[in-house]
């Protein structure tokens, strides 16, 4: 992964190892996070704090097993969805979840060449953000409206589901035919979203590798004809 030189990535392997352990004990208590790790409380306990930080061997074991096992659950306990509504505001205000769902997306994807990520400006900016950082790849973000200042756009119509439509633009010279894209949204509800960027991506001749979300509503999943990597369905 072109994340970081081998060494400072081991260093934020251990320090992501022990937000996953704190995001645990928030969530579950102290002491069944020790049984789910197999730790000991006051080891659990001096992760949590940040006191003392553990080896790269067993950073990278609670990684994988927080990943595989627990962060949907926890992703879970954050998500409200009520009356066809989902918030996911929770989770984009917790920085060291978001981080770990990140790195999870970024795991699913890798090999792929993705050289950009692509959000439209809304709340899906915060997961962007950290997953074009692990990508090492440009971040690219569709607006609402034109910017001054800037002359050539892309701009795709975007049809919401109730009928009604808007716009997004991306500056022209941020996507480049042969660029490989990753898309990446907060929450995926209609599809509406990814199917104004992919066409975005498209009209420069580049490729969407896939999607990559918090949330996604089943539905939206047979229309939009695309990996989708997200971390609960609903």
């Amino acid at each position: 992964m072109n994340m970081l030189t081998s060494k400072a990535e081991a260093e934020k392997l251990k320090l992501m190892s022990i937000d996953a352990v704190s995001i645990m004990v928030a969530s579950f208590g102290l002491r069944r996070t020790s049984s789910l790790l197999n730790l000991p409380m006051v080891v659990v306990s001096r992760y949590a704090n940040g006191r003392v930080l553990p080896k790269l061997d067993r950073a990278l074991g609670i990684l994988e097993m927080f990943e595989k096992k627990y962060l949907t659950a926890v992703i879970s306990q954050k998500v409200v969805k009520r009356d066809g509504v989902i918030d996911v505001s929770e989770v984009l205000h917790d920085t060291k979840l978001l981080d770990l769902i990140a790195y999870a997306g970024v795991k699913h994807f890798k090999g792929r060449g993705i050289n950009k990520v692509i959000t439209k400006e809304v709340d899906g900016i915060p997961l962007a953000v950290l997953t074009s950082r692990y990508l090492g790849s440009q971040l690219v973000v569709a607006k609402r409206r034109k910017e001054p200042g800037i002359d050539d756009f892309i701009e795709v119509r975007q049809v919401y589901g109730s009928g009604l439509y808007g716009y997004v633009y991306v500056p022209a010279k941020q996507l480049s035919k042969g660029d490989k894209v990753l898309i990446v949204d907060d929450v995926v509800r209609t599809g509406s979203t990814v199917r104004a960027l992919k066409e975005a991506v498209q009209r420069a001749k580049g490729n969407v590798v896939g999607i990559f979300s918090i949330a996604v509503l089943r539905r939206s999943l047979r229309e939009l004809n695309l990996e989708v990597k997200s971390m609960i369905e609903l």
